[in-house]
Parts: C-alpha cells; sequence; structure tokens
C-alpha cells in the first residue's frame, strides 16, 4: 500500500486532497444545512480557501528555508 503512495507525483497528492477537502466541505454543509445546493457551494468554496491556505504555507515555508540558507528567493 505504502509502495502505491510513494510512486504519486505531488501534482496528485495535492488534487487528491483538494478533493478530500472538497468532499469534507460538502458533507460538513449539508450536515448544517440540509439543503444541496448551499452545500455544494459552500463545500467548493472551503476546498478553495484550503487549497489558499496550504500553497501560502508551503511558500512561506521556502522563503523562510531559503533565507536561512543563504540562497536568493524566486519569485
Amino acid at each position: 500500500m505504502f509502495d502505491r503512495v510513494s510512486e504519486l507525483d505531488t501534482r496528485s497528492l495535492w488534487r487528491i486532497f483538494v478533493a478530500a477537502s472538497m468532499v469534507l466541505g460538502i458533507v460538513a454543509a449539508y450536515v448544517s444545512t440540509g439543503d444541496l445546493l448551499p452545500s455544494l457551494v459552500l463545500g467548493w468554496l472551503f476546498a478553495i480557501a484550503v487549497a489558499v491556505v496550504f500553497t501560502a504555507l508551503i511558500s512561506g515555508v521556502r522563503h523562510v528555508r531559503t533565507r536561512f540558507a543563504g540562497e536568493r528567493v524566486e519569485q
């Protein structure tokens, strides 16, 4: 099982993560609202928010790492 996970590239793992976030957001919104259409919209917005936050977090970590390594940060 872990061999298959290690064969996945970063882009595939990112897509799986965002899809799982969207499903989680849809289910959580449906449980709280009981309506399907708002749940789809809220789940989609939750996935976008999660993707933006983690992208910013990863970018910030890379920026800090390169600063401490003394390398120039590419933008």
